[in-house]
Parts: C-alpha cells; sequence; structure tokens
C-alpha cells in the first residue's frame, strides 16, 4: 500500500509481527501454506525479538478442526498491534482509492470476525455494492465503499483466505470507544476449519 518513507521504515517490525500471527494460522489458503514455509527461515533469523516473545505465549493445546480433536502448538497473538496493523491498512487502502478522503480526523473502528461471528449474516447484502479488489490468488482480497456524503467508509478484508477484518470509519460520530473485538478463535480452541473466510469477500 502507498505510504510514506517514515510510515514503511517505521513499521516494519509490525509488519513482520502481523505476517507472522496471519500466516501461522491453520486453514489459510494453499498459497499462504506454501509462503509461510519459505518465508520462515528469512523470518526467524531477522526477527529475534519477536520469535522470543511469541515462544514466550506457546502452550499445547487442543482444537477442534472439522469435528476432529487435534494437538497443537497455540500462542497468544496481541490484540493492541493486530488492531493497529489493520487499522494502518484502511488508512493506505484510502490513499490509493480515495485519495481526496481526509481520514486525518477521521475515528475508525476494527473488528475482527470469526465464521460464526452473528454480524456476518448483516453484511451480506453489503457485500454486492462494494467495490472489490485482491492483491495476490489466495493473500489479500477487500471489498470497500463510501458513503454518498463521502464522510464515511467501511472495509471488508480477507487475508489468506482465513481471517476477516471489518473496518468502519467516519467524519461524524464522536470518538469512538478502542475496539475490543481482536479475537482469534484459533488460540482459544475453538471450532475452525469448517467455513473459509472466501465466501464473505
Amino acid at each position: 500500500m502507498p505510504c510514506c518513507a517514515e510510515c514503511n521504515h517505521g513499521n516494519s517490525s509490525e509488519d513482520s509481527y502481523v505476517w507472522f500471527v496471519l500466516a501461522s494460522l491453520h486453514g489459510t489458503s494453499n498459497v499462504a501454506e506454501k509462503l509461510f514455509e519459505e518465508k520462515l527461515p528469512n523470518f526467524v533469523r531477522c526477527n529475534p525479538g519477536i520469535i522470543e516473545e511469541i515462544t514466550d505465549s506457546m502452550r499445547d493445546s487442543e482444537i477442534v478442526i472439522d469435528g476432529a480433536r487435534e494437538e497443537v502448538s497455540t500462542f497468544d497473538p496481541d490484540p493492541s498491534r493486530l488492531l493497529a496493523y489493520f487499522e494502518r491498512m484502511a488508512k493506505g487502502l484510502l490513499r490509493t482509492h480515495y485519495p481526496d478522503y481526509d481520514y486525518s480526523g477521521s475515528n475508525f473502528h476494527v473488528s475482527i470476525l470469526n465464521s460464526w461471528d452473528e454480524r456476518l449474516e448483516a453484511l451480506e447484502p453489503l457485500r454486492d455494492v462494494m467495490r472489490y479488489d485482491a492483491v495476490g490468488e489466495g493473500i489479500f482480497q477487500y471489498r470497500h465503499t463510501l458513503t454518498e456524503s463521502q464522510a464515511s467508509g467501511l472495509w471488508l478484508m480477507v487475508f489468506y483466505g482465513k481471517v476477516l477484518v471489518l473496518v468502519h470509519h467516519t467524519n461524524l460520530l464522536p470518538e469512538a470507544q478502542p475496539s475490543d473485538d481482536a479475537s482469534f478463535a484459533p488460540y482459544e480452541g475453538a471450532n475452525i476449519g469448517t467455513r473459509q473466510m472466501n465466501s464473505m469477500i
């Protein structure tokens, strides 16, 4: 995504962290699994701090995948870092698709949706009126729209065919409370693998 040099170089560590969290999820696209295998050795060499942070929270867990229990190693991602990354992604996409939109005073609300989230049904009618774009096959897909007044916008983002992120921003409402919607079911032993998020995008 287009960004200034300060944002690009100042967030490389955060980009690496979020990439690892997203790419390491079970049930991602075949492309994501291949990229993860190829990039992991270099990632480990170049990001010792992130590796230490991740391994410190690792534990053995059981998850249900398509009705079968499996033993896996899990870790606890930092929700605040994920939410900040997705908000920054939305701002980069705004610069790309709506360069005249001034988001300097906008309030952003970010939600990470699980496959059984009740909000998915409410979002389906909106999906068909939102513009679709993608980066790579099975890597990053998204839909977007602005209101007629150009004061608010909505983004649906799917990473690696697995993680669905909803970003809403507006210039109209009072400052929103920080989102607490950064939960990843795979780290909580919930049933995953039953629905690919591609169906929503």
